[in-house]
């Protein structure tokens, strides 16, 4: 809203005497004569006689508090402050007056009718910036709670390290809003609105918080120099934050604070409100923390699957992924790592650290692959969490028994999407009809004769034929291992030398040990 402290100071030594007992005005619709007996309004500001606004002070003629300008007097006439009243006495003919406070006025509905004819016409928030920015000749900025960048203005008249630094690296310099500020001095504060001024730039640093329900969501900055003394750079902070806000709420953001805010984006992603990329794209530039290129989902989860007791688990989360976003999602703790390179094996975080700390807390952590689409967030999340439910009953002997990463277990998972989907389609869960028969042999000779020979095949398998490291996977001396591969080629009677035989059979094993152990199931011999 418009303020009359800029509107005086703008007069400057025209104002001969003031009061001002209400700083803040109403939208202005334009300039008025004051005439006794026809009503005000607050929405204009009037010129007046001395005699006139005299002879209102001492009639409280008017309902509402008024702004009043009075024009230079050939005759002095003393006024008593007022209490309700804004009264501001000029050296000013009252031609020059009335043109200085319409050229105010006129700006004033000349940007607020740009800005929302911008929106009506469907802009894009950066637009708007853009729009605003050219209106007040001076580069304008929206940051996150975290004053890092969303969007800016596309041009920024001006130039300094603080602007260069937003516009090239997306953040204050040294990405530390204290240490840039600490350089300032503080000159005005009121409410949500701050103006810091360099000394040695002569610039001036126009902050505003938006505040929605109680939290804040974002900041506004405007930087300008003394060519900007007659802009009210209040003004136009206060008309874009009612249009981020508004933008805000598009968005679907009900308690975006602090954490909350990457709640309510991986809320809404896992429960598919959010499903379009850039719709995603948009919503993550309001988090903590920015995306970079490779995302992958962490899911923690107590070994009991109950909520987590105390904060010192996330604390100690927070050292291991600094940098990342997380959150809580029902009992699960849910990270959001990312980096710039693409990892085909481990991801950019101390997996040492993660390891103890997931034991010491009696605690599972799932870990995703990466990708650069945020559109898949959705199904990394699920495969992250999917990951820990099969790695806890399928878990792999010679792999970590606290941290467990979804490659190792990816075939399970296969096998498990299958399993689902054959339930569904078959109208029963035996789906031991989609292993090779000659394992259905093999276990129906390991259950008569109390043998392992299923397993001898797997690792033998698994292991390129090695016998010494099949031998060393079963604990099992090297002329034992001979005697059962001989004893398997009897049964099953197939050769087991080409790579999609041993694909079957392999597949076929791992189909087995998901039925028994996951399942619960025996097979019918």
């Amino acid at each position: 809203m418009p303020n009359i402290n800029f509107i005086v100071n703008v007069l400057g030594k025209h104002v001969v005497s003031r009061s001002l007992p209400h700083e803040e005005m109403p939208e202005l619709n334009g300039i008025l004569f004051y005439k006794k007996g026809v009503p005000v309004s607050s929405s204009f500001v009037y010129i007046s006689s001395a005699s006139s606004v005299k002879s209102l002070l001492e009639s409280e003629g008017a309902d509402e508090s008024i702004t009043i300008f009075i024009p230079v007097q050939t005759e002095k006439t003393f006024i008593e402050p007022s209490l309700r009243h804004n009264i501001i006495q000029t050296d000013l003919e009252i031609t020059s007056l009335y043109n200085r406070l319409t050229t105010l006025v006129h700006s004033y509905n000349h940007w607020r009718t740009v800005l929302l004819q911008a929106m009506f016409d469907g802009k894009s928030l950066p637009d708007i910036l853009s729009k605003a920015s050219d209106l007040v000749r001076a580069p304008i900025f929206l940051l996150n709670p975290y004053e890092r960048v969303i969007y800016r203005s596309d041009r920024t008249y001006i130039s300094d390290a603080c602007i260069d630094a937003l516009t090239s690296e997306g953040h204050l310099p040294q990405n530390d809003a204290g240490k840039f500020k600490s350089s300032c001095t503080s000159i005005y504060k009121k409410d949500f609105y701050e103006v810091y001024h360099s000394e040695r730039l002569n610039h001036y640093y126009h902050f505003m918080k938006i505040h929605e329900n109680g939290a804040t969501v974002a900041k506004l900055l405007i930087v300008t120099n003394p060519t900007h003394r007659n802009v009210d750079v209040g003004y136009m902070l206060y008309c874009l934050s009612t249009i981020v806000v508004k933008f805000l709420s598009d968005l679907n953001m009900d308690n975006p604070e602090n954490d909350i805010l990457f709640s309510s984006f991986i809320t809404d992603i896992i429960e598919s409100r959010l499903t379009d990329s850039r719709a995603i794209d948009e919503r993550s530039k309001y988090l903590r923390f920015p995306l970079k290129t490779f995302m992958a989902i962490i899911v923690v989860r107590h070994s009991d699957n109950h909520e987590f007791a105390n904060t010192h688990l996330i604390e100690e989360l927070m050292e291991i992924f600094e940098g990342d976003n997380l959150t809580i999602y029902g009992n699960d703790i849910v990270i959001l790592h990312t980096q710039e390179e693409r990892s085909f094996e481990r991801l950019g975080f101390d997996y040492a650290k993660l390891e103890e700390l997931m034991t010491r807390c009696n605690a599972y952590a799932g870990i995703s692959n990466s990708t650069r689409n945020s559109d898949m967030l959705r199904t990394l999340h699920l495969i992250a969490s999917d990951t820990i439910r099969l790695a806890t009953t399928l878990h792999r002997r010679s792999l970590s028994d606290r941290v467990f990463i979804h490659e190792d277990y990816s075939f399970y998972y296969l096998i498990d999407l299958a399993a689902r989907k054959f339930v569904e389609e078959h109208h029963h869960d035996n789906i031991i009809y989609l292993i090779h028969p000659a394992i259905v042999a093999l276990y129906r000779y390991d259950t008569n004769n109390d043998s392992n020979l299923l397993d001898v095949l797997f690792y033998y398998i698994l292991n390129e034929r090695s016998i010494s490291l099949t031998g060393k996977a079963l604990y099992m001396h090297r002329n034992t291992v001979l005697n059962k591969i001989k004893k398997i080629t009897e049964i099953i009677q197939i050769p087991i030398e080409d790579g999609h035989t041993d694909f079957r059979i392999l597949s076929s094993c791992l189909i087995v040990r998901y039925y028994q152990r996951y399942m619960n199931q025996n097979i019918k011999v």
